[in-house]
């Protein structure tokens, strides 16, 4: 692959996007003095500020693992072999489209390919054929596994003021397996979320993190955020990526990313997902070495800890200023936790920044509509991530959807807030109580973070 040409072609055109921002502790720039002014397509896409060229051009050998299809051992290319032998999709940007975020299909049927599942035994053990993943698509002489549906139901309810709404409630299933019987399994719908932040999110300190943790409701408030703890090594850590915490790094998340959802194995994940039942995946599995090498990996640890996080966009409007007073009022702030500062690193666009990502990155009950029942190291079949807010108002910009939570069954912003059970259940209640105006100021507020 011609790197110089690959830079030339895709650095120049991000960078003219990027305009200087003000240094210090400002809700404006939620990425911290590296935030970076974008609003159209690009808006997730580009870099932090101020990188060296050696560390643009990391960057974008990074940004090119992600964007390109991987293709099968032996093809002739150098680089990016190894896909499959059984896989969700052929490329990162693939479900992460514009460093942006997936969404299952709008009606019943087939979920598409912006929605993985995990599975499980009810005891919560990986499936002795399938594994913990299901990969519907095989490279040319492998079978998937299988084809992950979902099932919609409408259901109407209406707010305190009279006016009515609806919510799609999902069931799924996986239909048309090749390599036996699932039998009974517990299935937890996932939609890739956007990208941006990562590395200042993996830079808050842990101490701060538990701060906020309340796993008794010490306080009262209904609040009992806890860390979903991971033993990576020989140390143990907090959970901050994935729907359930259960990545501690952005190295676990992107190795794992690779071979759960490409079958692209690394030297943290030398095997692949087949199983002694799926014959024609173990034949096909190329056992000689690694597909993707620790230098590349590097690379896409970097180009993912890097990516700048927008400015907010009309921060000073009335109707946001009172959108942002009822967030604190009806206590979405409790999980939502809007600033930290990260902690030393020899990155400066990552060391002591004060951001605004409105996440505590913990795990909270969300209530029995939400429950995947499927447990996810210490995380419960109830308990989910509080997912950051930042970037949130521009999904619909960069995607072309506004699908939100875990499984993207929420239609827009407004739904989101109304699915929201367990802990979050009195907020959600004190939503469906404010008058139309206040409801559509406060996510007014969520929109511009």
């Amino acid at each position: 692959m011609d790197w110089s040409l690959m830079f030339n072609n895709l650095l120049f055109p991000l960078l003219t996007l990027m305009i200087a921002s003000n240094a210090g502790a400002n809700p404006q720039l939620p990425g911290g003095e590296y935030s970076v002014d974008a609003k159209g397509i690009q808006a997730f896409s580009l870099p932090v500020k101020n990188l060296t060229p050696k560390e643009l051009t990391s960057f974008m050998v990074g940004n090119s693992l992600f964007r390109s299809n991987w293709v099968t051992n032996g093809a002739s290319v150098d680089k990016l072999q190894g896909l499959g032998p059984t896989f969700n999709a052929r490329s990162c940007s693939g479900c992460h489209m514009n460093d942006g975020r997936s969404a299952p299909n709008n009606t019943s049927g087939p979920a598409g390919v912006g929605v993985l599942f995990r599975i499980s035994t009810a005891k919560g053990e990986p499936h002795a054929v399938y594994g913990d993943q299901i990969q519907p698509q095989g490279i040319l002489t492998v079978k998937g596994e299988g084809e992950p549906y979902i099932d919609y139901q409408e259901k109407f309810y209406q707010y305190n003021d009279g006016e009515k709404y609806s919510l799609l409630h999902p069931s799924y299933s996986i239909r048309n397996v090749n390599y036996g019987e699932l039998g009974e399994v517990l299935i937890s719908p996932r939609v890739a979320p956007i990208v941006i932040g990562l590395g200042l999110l993996e830079n808050i300190p842990q101490k701060d993190l538990l701060k906020n943790a309340d796993p008794e409701d010490k306080n009262n408030d209904g609040i009992s955020g806890r860390p979903n703890w991971i033993i990576e090594g020989k140390t143990k850590r907090i959970g901050r990526f994935g729907h359930k915490a259960n990545r501690p790094s952005l190295r676990a998340q992107n190795s794992g990313a690779f071979l759960g959802d490409m079958g692209i194995t690394s030297s943290l994940h030398r095997d692949q997902n087949c199983s002694k039942e799926q014959a024609d995946c173990t034949s096909a599995m190329e056992l000689k070495r690694l597909e993707i090498n620790d230098e590349d990996l590097e690379r896409m640890i970097f180009y993912t800890a890097m990516l700048a996080v927008p400015k907010r966009r009309m921060v000073n409007v009335q109707k946001i200023t009172q959108g942002e007073k009822i967030f604190e009022q009806i206590n979405c702030i409790g999980c939502h936790v809007a600033s930290f500062t990260t902690g030393p690193s020899v990155q400066k666009q990552l060391s002591k920044q004060k951001i605004f990502p409105y996440t505590d990155l913990l795990l909270h009950d969300m209530g029995e509509e939400l429950a995947d029942h499927r447990p996810d190291q210490l995380a419960s079949g109830t308990e989910w991530r509080t997912p950051p807010l930042w970037g949130v108002g521009l999904i619909k910009v960069v995607n072309n959807h506004e699908r939100l939570m875990h499984d993207g069954r929420a239609r827009n912003i407004n739904e989101a807030i109304l699915w929201h059970g367990g802990e979050a259940k009195k907020s959600q209640q004190q939503y469906i109580q404010l008058t139309k105006d206040e409801r559509l100021a406060l996510i007014s507020f969520i929109e511009s973070l």
